[in-house]
């Protein structure tokens, strides 16, 4: 590309001829215009800024569409050059570049989704770190012997009960200090209104559903016990990791095909069952 030094305003400017520019979006200009690359990178706060033809110096300043015909004494006003996945560096001598280095991310996929449940028995019930993780979908790995789970971790957001008219609904949320609160809930309605409201169980601090839990925790560990009416409806919010840096753990079942994907029970007696998803137990 031929350049050649010109002065401009008090600006270093390159000039290039409009059939060498490689700007492929450039519109075209008339036989003998130029285009002007401004280089002053200590001045321009944009970026290098590109100059088109204006017309002559002696027409109108503020008209863009005169005088595109070059001439010998041409006047300019410049358009910032976009330059396409690049960025530019505020400072003296500014450069262009990206990142110098990939940034850190966590490279386990993580997602947050609510299951629901039914109940089926009104006893009380523990959801351990097993019965969670086995909710949450696992796959058939031996036939009607073994399934995995595709989580490695978790944490319980919140649990939201809609128990049937008159029903109540009890969390009791484990601890290994034992700083956790007793909390039942009771919804009482009156003769003759048949809808209720949801009840929300948050996990409160120092419980151990406050924390991510993983498999390192002893999977018969109790993380929460339920006691609802039968016909209650459980939704369950939580966040969990798919497999990464920790492993699943192999869960006991009845029957399941290899390869098959199944959605448990949330609690280890299989009262609590997902609602119109592939189930097994």
């Amino acid at each position: 590309m031929t350049s050649q030094s010109q002065s401009h305003t008090g600006d270093k400017t390159r000039v290039l001829s409009g059939k060498e520019s490689k700007f492929s979006n450039a519109p075209a200009t008339p036989a003998g215009s130029k285009w002007v690359l401004m280089n002053d990178m200590d001045t321009s706060e944009d970026g290098p800024m590109l100059c088109l033809p204006k017309g002559s110096a002696k027409s109108d300043e503020k008209s863009s569409t005169t005088g595109l015909a070059g001439s010998s004494e041409a006047s300019f006003f410049a358009l910032p050059v976009v330059v396409r996945g690049m960025k530019f560096t505020k400072g003296k001598g500014k450069s262009l570049g990206g990142d110098n280095l990939p940034p850190n991310i966590n490279l386990v996929p993580q997602l947050t989704r609510t299951y629901r449940f039914i109940n089926t028995s009104a006893s009380l019930q523990s959801a351990t770190v097993a019965s969670i993780i086995g909710s949450l979908g696992v796959f058939g790995t031996v036939v009607n012997s073994t399934a995995v789970g595709i989580a490695s971790s978790f944490k319980i957001n919140h649990l939201k009960i809609w128990p049937p008219a008159g029903g109540s609904a009890a969390v009791e949320w484990a601890s290994t200090e034992g700083y956790t609160k007793d909390e039942i809930k009771d919804e009482s309605i009156p003769t003759g209104i048949t809808v209720s409201r949801s009840m929300i169980f948050r996990p409160p601090k120092l419980s151990l559903a406050s924390f991510w839990t993983n498999d390192t925790l002893t999977s018969s560990n109790a993380i929460f016990k339920l006691l609802c009416t039968v016909g209650s409806i459980v939704d369950f919010n939580v966040s969990f990791t798919f497999v990464g840096a920790f492993g699943s753990i192999g869960i006991p079942v009845l029957s399941a095909a290899v390869g098959n994907m199944y959605y448990l029970a949330l609690d280890t007696a299989h009262t609590y069952v997902p609602v119109n998803l592939p189930t097994t137990f």
